[in-house]
């Protein structure tokens, strides 16, 4: 005991040093030298029990009594003084102040449930809201199987009214074949459960109320409640999608089955064909490029494209080729200058090329398409010299023609000029039957003079060089029109023509072939007015012009044969002429690059069309 008394001022004085707040107070010197005395007189039986001291245990007990009432004094000393007592008036405001503060706690907690309650109520409405407006189906299953809860879009995508659906098995959604097996699904994803997908790179199927069946892929997830654990659903109809793909693989198959047939037009293709890269190496080649230079491919695969080139072309041909894929075209050359490809063997032949190019993975292509053209060289230069043959042929012909009318012509005006003279002397003298056979004699002299001037110009519009130029085809109108003036007004006919526009043509030639439809117009009538339109119409690259009749109208099997020359379809004493002017009138056109026909109903009329090229464009 004396021990325990003894320990408790050092650990006092301790405790006041490691307390900077604290600080010496004559109380707590006083209490501890009461402690200490206190535990003195603990000890004092002891010490008599050896020394029989008495007088020292009674001075021990004075000195401690007296401390123990200095600690009394100095207690009270720095006791505060106690509050009064509260009266009953006070003690009644006491009460109503707590009252109030009670009241008010309440007030905040109600105010604070009402907050909770209005949070969790907003909460719950968005998280509905969310549920409703999903895009997919959600639907809750609990572990006996039956539906829970669903949304607007189950019922959208199933046919079904919400109403139909909660409470009754998740296998109603399900085709036939699913549901035996879905039970057992179900239990084992109720044991385990966890977040995963179900559909991905399988078949699943959702059934419709009406029976019909979709693709559909399905996020599982799982939710604890009071009621317990529900398992979630996310649907996705997924019947887009698997068009999507199924349109996909089918463009695929297409996309090969189309490189299987380029690769088969590639190496049918009558043209050589390569591919080259920015660098000038072959890429690429077909069957007839072997052929054409006398190389297996595998010979080619990798090489520059030099080794095809003649060598006066492989210097100058580098640089063309870097200017050609910094500014890649579709162009062709050597359509008119002289190209040469190398075979294997060192020979060279003529060829044209046409360029293009191609973007692959691999970079920019050049595509190159090579043409053989040595037959056509050879062709075309038989062809020059057939024409050179012919434009000499044709010069002599024309002079032939010329010279031909010109002493055919003379002696048949003689002809003419002295049975016509015989005819007004000895007409008087002459019996009716003599003056029917001079008859016949000048007539006949008039209609050979006309067939050598129709032949003269059938021959002239086939040799007469070209002089084309933008000409007004309203002005070669007019002026034909002029030449027809006396043809017009004796046979009461009317000629109308819409606007017609300006053209690339010789007016010179181009005038016979409205003058000679014009006056068949006219010509081949029945009775009544002849009316005769003219108009002019855009069709392709160039005119086309229409002059159209009320005559007489051509039956359909004369469609070649009214454009022969001398071709009559009528007697001459009925419809007179020598059946030149359409033959004429086709050589014209078709010199022009154009071409010539007709429509014709018999009794009502004929249509005739001609086209002018519109050599501008």
């Amino acid at each position: 005991m004396a021990a325990t008394h003894s320990s408790v001022p050092p650990a006092g004085f301790h405790g006041v040093r490691k307390r900077p707040g604290l600080r010496w107070c004559g109380l707590l010197l006083i209490f501890g030298g009461f402690i200490l005395t206190c535990g003195a007189v603990h000890l004092m039986p002891t010490w008599d029990l050896w020394r029989s001291v008495y007088t020292l245990e009674g001075v021990v007990k004075a000195i401690a009594a007296l401390l123990s009432i200095a600690v009394v004094f100095a207690t009270v000393k720095v006791t505060p003084p106690a509050p009064p007592a509260a009266t009953p008036a006070e003690m009644e405001r006491i009460n109503r102040y707590l009252r109030e503060e009670i009241a008010a706690r309440k007030a905040a907690e109600e105010k604070l449930r009402l907050l909770m309650e209005s949070v969790r109520q907003s909460s719950e409405a968005k998280l509905r809201s969310y549920f409703e407006a999903a895009s997919q189906a959600i639907l809750t299953v609990s572990s006996g199987g039956q539906i829970v809860l669903v949304n607007r879009r189950t019922e959208e995508m199933f046919g079904y009214r919400r109403s139909e659906l909660l409470g009754q098995p998740i296998e109603t959604l399900l085709p036939e074949r699913y549901r035996k097996d879905h039970v057992g699904h179900r239990n084992d994803y109720f044991a385990a459960p966890g977040v995963r997908h179900m559909g991905l790179g399988m078949d699943l199927a959702g059934r419709r109320k009406d029976g019909t069946e979709f693709p559909v892929e399905i996020g599982l997830s799982y939710l604890d409640t009071e009621e317990g654990r529900l398992a979630l659903g996310l649907i996705s109809d997924i019947t887009e999608r698997k068009h999507a793909a199924d349109q996909l693989a089918r463009v695929n198959a297409e996309l090969h089955a189309s490189e299987a047939r380029l690769r088969s037009y590639l190496e049918a293709a009558s043209q050589g064909i390569l591919t080259v890269s920015s660098d000038g190496l072959i890429q690429m080649v077909n069957r007839r490029t072997e052929e054409m230079f006398g190389y297996d491919r595998t010979a080619l695969i990798g090489q520059p494209l030099g080794i095809l080139l003649p060598e006066r072309f492989r210097g100058s041909h580098v640089g063309l080729r870097a200017e050609y894929f910094a500014h890649p075209r579709v162009r062709p050359m050597g359509a008119r200058s002289d190209l040469a490809g190398r075979r294997k063997d060192g020979s060279e032949f003529p060829v044209e090329i046409g360029l293009s190019y191609i973007e692959t993975e691999q970079g920019r292509l050049a595509l190159a398409l090579i043409s053989d053209i040595t037959e056509r060289k050879r062709a075309a230069d038989e062809v020059s010299r057939v024409n050179d043959e012919l434009r000499g042929s044709n010069a002599q012909l024309e002079q032939f023609a010329y010279v031909a009318s010109h002493d055919l012509q003379e002696p048949l005006r003689m002809v003419s000029s002295y049975l016509e003279l015989l005819e007004r002397r000895y007409r008087d003298q002459l019996d009716s039957q003599a003056q029917e056979f001079i008859h016949y004699a000048v007539d006949g002299a008039r209609r050979m003079k006309g067939l050598i001037q129709d032949l003269l110009s059938f021959s002239r519009a086939g040799t007469t060089a070209l002089k084309s130029r933008t000409v007004q085809a309203q002005a070669i109108l007019e002026d034909v029109l002029a030449n027809l003036m006396v043809a017009v007004e004796q046979g009461h006919a009317e000629v109308t023509a819409d606007p017609l526009p300006e053209i690339v043509a010789d007016p010179g030639l181009l005038a016979p072939v409205f003058q000679n439809l014009i006056a068949n117009a006219i010509k081949f009538q029945t009775n009544g007015t002849p009316r005769v339109h003219v108009s002019a119409q855009r069709g392709g690259a160039g005119w086309i012009f229409s002059v159209r009749d009320n005559g007489i109208g051509i039956e359909p099997q004369h469609a070649t044969r009214v454009f022969g020359i001398f071709e009559r379809l009528h007697p001459s004493d009925r419809y007179p002429g020598t059946g030149v002017g359409l033959a004429i009138a086709q050589r014209i056109v078709e010199r022009h690059g154009g071409k010539i026909w007709f429509e014709s109903e018999l009794g009502i009329g004929t249509t005739f069309f001609f086209t002018v090229p519109d050599r501008a464009a």
